[in-house]
């Protein structure tokens, strides 16, 4: 397992995903449409999206 970036993502390094990145990613199996109905769901909750990229 490669882990290369910050303990809290404020990007991630070279395109490489940091740790935090890459466990919320396994945890989606990186799936795009898994990661975009858990976007809708935060935008519906009223969280706001942190792009840091």
């Amino acid at each position: 397992m490669l882990s290369v970036g910050q303990a809290i993502c404020g990007g991630c390094a070279r395109g490489l995903p940091c740790k935090l990145c890459n466990t919320a990613l396994g945890s989606f199996k990186d799936d795009p449409k898994r990661i975009a109905r858990a976007i809708a769901y935060l935008e519906r909750a009223g969280h706001e999206r942190s792009d840091r990229e």
